[in-house]
């Protein structure tokens, strides 16, 4: 349902959250820990720093850390930084018309879906997955 990269998002700052006590964590020891390759980690660690979650410091002790407590940041927001959270957008036939005012046969129902889902993105906090995994 989601994206390799936004999974590999949320398994990377899960790590973080986890591993940050002692400070910034290397971006290395987050790609050999979590078999996530070490060029494609970079990209989405850069992306994450862009996007206001991550603070990275360069140098020998260096690496990433959240900018904000893992109890503040939910899974929606690491998904919609990494891209565009489209499986929550439109009419599940992809029907270009659809609309409350021009409901598709299964139009209610996916509506109803599509809340549920995203109240719970909205609501899972990276600090509850550091708990569950």
């Amino acid at each position: 349902m989601i994206s390799k990269t936004c999974q590999y998002a949320l398994r990377a700052v899960i790590y973080i959250a986890s591993n940050q006590e002692e400070g910034f964590v290397s971006t290395k020891q987050i790609s050999k820990d979590t078999g996530i390759s070490y060029f494609f980690l970079g990209k989405i660690l850069n992306k994450l720093t862009h996007e206001g979650y991550l603070e990275s410091y360069k140098g020998p002790n260096g690496g990433v850390r959240l900018l904000k407590p893992a109890e503040d940041i939910s899974v929606l927001d690491i998904l919609s930084a990494i891209e565009n959270v489209k499986c929550l957008e439109g009419c599940f036939l992809g029907l270009p018309n659809c609309s409350d005012k021009n409901k598709c046969s299964i139009h209610d129902s996916w509506k109803d879906i599509k809340l549920s889902i995203y109240k719970m993105l909205s609501e899972k906090t990276i600090h509850e997955l550091t708990k569950e995994t």
